[in-house]
């Protein structure tokens, strides 16, 4: 499959769908991160970007993105969503029951809790050529 382009996949009705990633810019001593949301029919509804002092490790950026994302939907009122983002670390922590008492740890727990108050969501992991496969590629910085 290598070589083959990844489409990005339309949520079902009803849901919007919020692609997040993070980059970490070592030399500028930050970290930041994008969210796009999408409705059903991939049209595009808005974005966030954000940036944050700091030079963590990408999986803990990536993690940081996501609870913005959720903050992010929770302020805007969407309550059925799917977000999206190509570190499956972060997916797994989220899915996973396990504790973990690290700062990532309380990035995930913060996370689980948004999730909570949401009427119905899926957190997946999206392979980096599918996550933001539209005119809409960008990162924050």
């Amino acid at each position: 499959m290598r070589g083959r382009p990844i489409n990005w996949q339309r949520p079902s009705d009803g849901y919007v769908k919020c692609n997040v990633d993070a980059s970490v810019f070592a030399d500028k001593g930050v970290s930041s991160y994008g969210e796009i949301l999408r409705d059903g029919l991939g049209n595009f509804v808005a974005a966030l970007a954000g940036s944050f002092e700091g030079i963590f490790e990408p999986t803990v950026a990536e993690a940081i993105g996501v609870r913005e994302a959720l903050s992010w939907l929770k302020g805007i009122g969407e309550n059925q969503v799917i977000v999206e983002t190509d570190a499956l670390q972060v997916v797994h922590a989220i899915k996973g029951g396990r504790a973990d008492s690290s700062y990532f740890g309380g990035i995930i727990d913060e996370c689980k809790l948004m999730l909570m108050d949401l009427r119905s969501y899926k957190v997946s992991f999206v392979r980096r050529s599918a996550k933001l496969g539209s005119p809409y590629h960008w990162k924050g910085g």
